[in-house]
């Protein structure tokens, strides 16, 4: 049993391991392209934009509305640590991640739910 967990809990660093870099070159992929003028940083209209995409993409998998433009400011609002009006790479980060778990742990749900009731 002992050695069962211990294979458990090494797959789960393994996978956690490439599930962050991963992840990492998703966010990466994400903040390059809705950073429509190439500017380096993303304002309060390309982060909105971005959001819808994300949000289109996962329409087909999991069942959501995407966060209205006022939700979307309040998130850039308290991700824009240095109050530059606008978002770096860091700080597009900070809003992207929770918005990810969110429709990650949403899309589980769904799908678990799914497969307990099919009819």
């Amino acid at each position: 049993v002992l050695a069962g967990l211990l294979i458990c809990i090494a797959a789960a660093d393994w996978l956690n391991d490439r599930w962050n870099g991963w992840f990492q070159a998703k966010v990466r992929n994400a903040f390059e392209t809705v950073d429509f003028d190439k500017n380096g940083s993303i304002d309060g209209t390309e982060l909105y934009a971005g959001v819808l995409l994300l949000y289109l993409k996962v329409k087909g998998l999991v069942k959501v509305s995407p966060p209205t433009m006022d939700t979307v400011r309040k998130l850039m609002d308290s991700a824009d640590v240095d109050r530059s009006g606008a978002l770096d790479f860091y700080e597009f980060q900070t809003v992207i991640e929770p918005l990810s778990q969110q429709l990650l742990v949403r899309g589980m749900f769904q799908w678990a739910i799914t497969l307990a009731c099919p009819w």
